[in-house]
């Protein structure tokens, strides 16, 4: 039987070193594939969120569920859902300095785990305190992050990096997206099972039309462009 083409747009790769002028992370001989279904969400969400604000953070992390018990897909996303939607309200708190506009985008990956996990990004005002990960115990947004999820699902969380993205400065959006790619890469992700639960998961952030786009250029001064999570 011939794959659906619904099927078919869904699980479209590409293995170029490129995807709408901004860098992806196919291996150093393009031979690793990344779904474009996913890479235009996040894409699309990023410039939404610099549409509000001018400098921006993306942290990239997984989420892992425990090794006790075996969960169902469609069980582990709504913990996932979950998640993300307790972030947002603890980020539009006075204590985050009222954080009103905050993307996501989420996709689980089967593995050799018996419940998969999932790779993730969170995109905020640089304005956030982002804190360190490698530390014991983790500061600010990144121990947010680690004890809400854990509060959630009782599992853990592995930060990877932070990336900072001047409204105005393609290469710095261009860098993080290439690392932030690897979220949809074609390994470990299954679709065309029967299973009815999702795969991946963007948050719906409008552009804000109010906003003067200004010119994007390579040509701008140097500027921090990732905190590493450590």
């Amino acid at each position: 039987m011939r794959p659906s083409k619904k099927l078919k747009d869904k699980t479209k790769i590409t293995y170029k070193p490129d995807y709408e002028g901004l860098s992806i992370n196919t291996g150093k001989f393009n031979n690793l594939g990344v779904y474009t279904t996913m890479l235009k969400p996040m894409s699309g969400q990023i410039k939404a969120l610099l549409t509000y604000h001018s400098r921006i953070a993306l942290l990239m992390f997984e989420l892992h569920l425990p090794v006790t018990e075996l969960m169902p897909a469609s069980s582990s996303n709504l913990d996932v859902t979950k998640f993300f939607k307790q972030i947002k309200e603890d980020l539009s708190s006075s204590v985050w300095g009222n954080q009103k506009h905050v993307i996501h985008f989420w996709a689980i990956e089967n593995g050799t785990s018996k419940n998969g996990h999932y790779h993730c990004m969170i995109g905020f005002s640089s304005t956030v305190r982002v804190g360190t990960f490698y530390t014991a115990p983790s500061t600010f947004a990144w121990e947010l992050l680690e004890r809400r999820w854990n509060e959630i699902s009782g599992g853990s969380l592995n930060g990877s990096k932070c990336h900072i993205v001047n409204r105005s400065n393609q290469k710095e959006f261009s860098d993080a997206f290439e690392h932030l790619s690897y979220i949809c890469k074609t390994r470990d992700k299954v679709f065309g099972t029967g299973e009815h639960h999702k795969r991946y998961s963007a948050s719906r952030l409008k552009h804000n039309k109010g906003t003067i786009q200004l010119s994007i250029t390579d040509h701008q001064p140097e500027s921090v462009k990732d905190c590493v999570a450590a």
